[in-house]
């Protein structure tokens, strides 16, 4: 018997185009340019005050060419805040953040990001304040398009108390991303341009 396939929704058709799409809008973001507006958006991110007010914050280890989030991560630890970094150790279906220290050791994973190998200490996800977000693009609603395997859907999911914040480079914007079901939208945008509540991103229409 032939084996099923998967249903192929018309948002994840959608999905997969924008990703190929927005994969080469944020890597048109390269080199001095890229390190330039990675510092203003991490800028405005410690100006904001809901990265004031946070105890713990949950952030990325920046990968390929994603937003550097290393001058955001220093300065949480000179303020004496929680760094916590996801990890998927135990399969991507059961992600966790684990806290990071100054001297922790990362090591490249099979699939490119760096985590922990070292002293990994899984983190209470109810004590978290702040999630920073990655992702390939976002849309005004907050809606953000993720790389398709379902981490951050997850992470989203068991820190609902938490602000989720997605840091992106102005180009990864699209008018209105494809939603589904499972899809987790965020409570602000940073880019280069700025930090906005989402509330008031959809009003500026």
């Amino acid at each position: 018997m032939a084996e099923k396939q998967p249903r192929v929704t018309p948002a994840g058709e959608a999905k997969r185009w924008l990703r190929r799409y927005l994969v080469r809008q944020r890597q048109s973001v390269a080199g001095v340019k890229a390190k330039r507006l990675s510092a203003r958006i991490a800028g405005a991110f410690i100006r904001s005050a809901l990265y004031r007010k946070a105890k713990a914050i949950a952030l990325f280890v920046p990968f390929g060419s994603e937003v550097q989030t290393e001058a955001i991560i220093r300065d949480a630890w000179k303020r004496g805040k929680d760094v916590l970094i996801p990890m998927t150790s135990l399969g991507f279906a059961k992600p966790y953040f684990a806290l990071f220290r100054h001297g922790d050791k990362l090591v490249k994973t099979s699939y490119g990001p760096l985590e922990l190998v070292e002293n990994v200490r899984a983190f209470d996800f109810r004590r978290i304040d702040v999630v920073v977000v990655p992702g390939l693009g976002f849309d005004r609603d907050g809606h953000r398009l993720g790389y398709g395997g379902g981490v951050y859907d997850r992470l989203l999911k068991k820190t609902p108390r938490a602000a989720h914040v997605g840091v992106f480079f102005g180009v990864q914007r699209v008018e209105r991303l494809p939603r589904e079901a499972h899809d987790h939208p965020l409570k602000a945008i940073v880019t280069e341009d700025g930090f906005a509540a989402v509330k008031d991103l959809a009003s500026a229409r």
